[in-house]
């Protein structure tokens, strides 16, 4: 009896010691797992870095003049002299953009307003005064105001106007002609001519931060739009 005890306490033991051993196998194979995951990302970052941010862009092609353009606020310097650009080349007529929600140092007179800024930057780079539209009193605060006043402007005063260019940063170009078309009840062709991508985007701080919260606001707007 005593050895029959000893006995099968030696299989536990044993038994215990494959099973031991059994997640020690599974454990070392999901460590070698992560490990090769990490090589792969470490030598493919720039490939995956460069597709996260190629996912956000919508780009449409453009084949005649656009009769008016919609410049969105925001982006600063970048996106005013895209549309002067597309202005230059005579691809654009009228440039229509609106004013934002004024921040606590635009209310003190220390810096410009968004708008005020674009139209001084369109002006200096010599879009004339008649063909910047700049609607001064409104106050929107994010891209689907933009979109509800900005599209019910171009009907107002455009009412035989059927296409519309739409010019914002790259990595905000997608979400923002996805607002832009669930806002418009007008059955206007929304065409999206965005700034172009840099190359390698990620090598600056304020692009990568840009994506990054591109990607976060995408996830908010789809869940309370």
């Amino acid at each position: 009896m005593l050895g029959a005890n000893v006995l099968t306490r030696k299989l536990n033991v044993e038994s215990g010691n494959l099973a031991v051993f059994g997640k020690g196998k599974v454990f070392l194979k999901k460590v070698l797992a992560f490990m090769l995951l990490l090589v792969v990302l470490f030598f493919n970052k720039d490939n995956i870095l460069h597709w996260s941010g190629k996912i956000l862009v919508k780009r449409d092609k453009v084949e005649k003049k656009a009769p008016v353009t919609i410049l969105l606020m925001g982006g600063g310097y970048s996106r005013a002299f895209y549309a002067a650009s597309l202005h230059k080349e005579g691809k654009v007529g009228k440039i229509l953009f609106a004013e934002t929600e004024q921040g606590e140092t635009q209310k003190l007179g220390l810096s410009l307003r968004s708008g005020v800024m674009a139209d001084r930057l369109l002006g200096h780079f010599n879009v004339p005064d008649k063909d910047r539209l700049f609607l001064s009193e409104t106050r929107n605060t994010s891209t689907f105001e933009e979109a509800k006043v900005l599209l019910k402007e171009v009907t107002k005063r455009y009412p035989k106007v059927r296409e519309v260019l739409l010019v914002t940063s790259w990595y905000h170009s997608s979400r923002a002609k996805w607002i832009f078309e669930k806002m418009n009840t007008y059955g206007l062709d929304i065409k999206s001519s965005p700034t172009p991508m840099p190359k390698k985007w990620w090598k600056s701080e304020a692009s990568f931060l840009s994506v990054y919260k591109e990607y976060l606001k995408w996830v908010y707007y789809l869940v309370h739009y």
